[in-house]
């Protein structure tokens, strides 16, 4: 090429750039959504085996069935992070067992209500 040559980019490569772009938006303002602030979901009633449960940055899955009224809290506990889940009667905390997420493995496979397809 001389200089001052005009290269003409094909449609191709510049949504290929476009898409590389915005998911690099999206990944950022996604680091930025999920931070170690505090997070707890309460239950008043049965978790029910099969469920998954995320907290903050946090992923867990319930195998048996866990009556309520409980607390799943984010904690750190002897240096280790751990989803525990509290009881709200007791004050009795069982450790979960949980595993750390990123913020895209956390959202993949969702759907925003509007996109849901019926059921």
């Amino acid at each position: 090429l001389e200089a001052g040559t005009k290269v003409k980019i094909s449609p191709a490569d510049q949504a290929t750039k476009k898409i590389a772009g915005d998911k690099e938006r999206r990944d950022d303002l996604l680091t930025k959504t999920y931070t170690d602030t505090p997070s707890s979901i309460h239950v008043s009633g049965t978790i029910y085996a099969g469920t998954v449960v995320r907290v903050a940055d946090r992923q867990t899955t319930f195998h048996k069935d866990m009556k309520g009224p409980i607390c799943i809290e984010k904690r750190k506990l002897e240096n280790v992070t751990e989803l525990v889940a509290v009881n709200t009667l007791t004050a009795s905390v069982k450790i979960l067992t949980n595993e750390k997420r990123t913020p895209i493995e956390l959202i993949d496979g969702f759907e925003l209500e509007e996109n849901a397809s019926p059921t």
